[in-house]
């Protein structure tokens, strides 16, 4: 059997699937180090362990884990989260279009006070 850790380093390598991880391995401080990993593996998570920080962990380490994010959690914040600054990131179609525009709006404001202190 493996240590922890090196469960995690196959997940993250993609030398090993997650149904492979033995279950006495498998916790909620396991699914958080995994995500932070590859916010990707998001989706072998079930649907009742995927809480508010973990698909923040997610979607802060890969924007499109927003595909497995329970719809409650999808608001302007989170999307804020995996967008950051990157502007290349403004058009999935899994964003809402009232919540990507919230999202342009607050973009717009950050590049603008950005260009202001040049």
């Amino acid at each position: 059997m493996l240590t922890k850790e090196e469960y995690l380093f196959a997940l993250e390598s993609e030398l090993m699937e997650f149904d492979e991880i033995p279950d006495s391995i498998i916790n909620d401080e396991f699914y958080m180090e995994m995500v932070s990993l590859n916010g990707l593996l998001l989706k072998d998570v079930p649907l009742e362990k995927r809480t508010r920080e973990l698909c923040e962990k997610a979607i802060i380490n890969k924007f499109d884990a927003i595909d497995y994010v329970p719809e409650k959690y999808k608001d302007k914040e989170l999307f804020m989260l995996g967008i950051k600054d990157n502007y290349d990131k403004l058009t999935p179609s899994n964003i809402p279009k009232s919540v990507l525009y919230e999202i342009k709006l607050e973009l717009i404001k950050k590049a603008y006070n950005n260009q202001k202190k040049y």
